[in-house]
């Protein structure tokens, strides 16, 4: 390495070390809302933990959106101790691996914890299929 280089290291990493905190700060503010998964701070945390889908899926629709999607599947998924034997109506790709099954109850709790309005069932469904 020459010594231009190794010079303009030690300055980079000074600058790091020195300004650590209001650098860290302002480097994550300045993400583009648009980047950002969508929140609703009047929900509750469980819910919005169980119904926003990991980055960047979450990019693509609402949070309104997410919630509808996740209780119209609660209707299948979650439906009692007759759901966790009998999967069949769950269209979940991956309902037959142990990482999901491990999981579901916990999603059921959580989604259970998000408010409900009137669309759902058929009329979930026509919304979901439409967008």
């Amino acid at each position: 390495m020459s010594r231009s280089t190794l010079s303009l290291l030690t300055i980079l990493l000074v600058a790091v070390l020195t300004g650590r905190n209001s650098a860290q700060a302002s480097l994550f503010s300045a993400v583009p809302k648009c980047l950002k998964c969508p929140d609703d701070p009047s929900l509750p945390i469980g819910c919005l933990k169980n119904i926003i889908p990991p980055w960047p899926i979450c990019l693509f629709h609402d949070v309104d959106y997410f919630r509808r999607v996740a209780l119209d599947g609660a209707t299948r998924c979650c439906d009692g101790e007759d759901a966790a034997a009998d999967m069949s109506e769950c269209r979940c790709p991956k309902k037959d691996t142990a990482k999901f099954v491990d999981s579901i109850g916990d999603w059921c709790k959580g989604v259970a914890s998000c408010p409900t309005d009137a669309k759902g069932g058929s009329e979930a469904d026509a919304t979901i299929a439409s967008e």
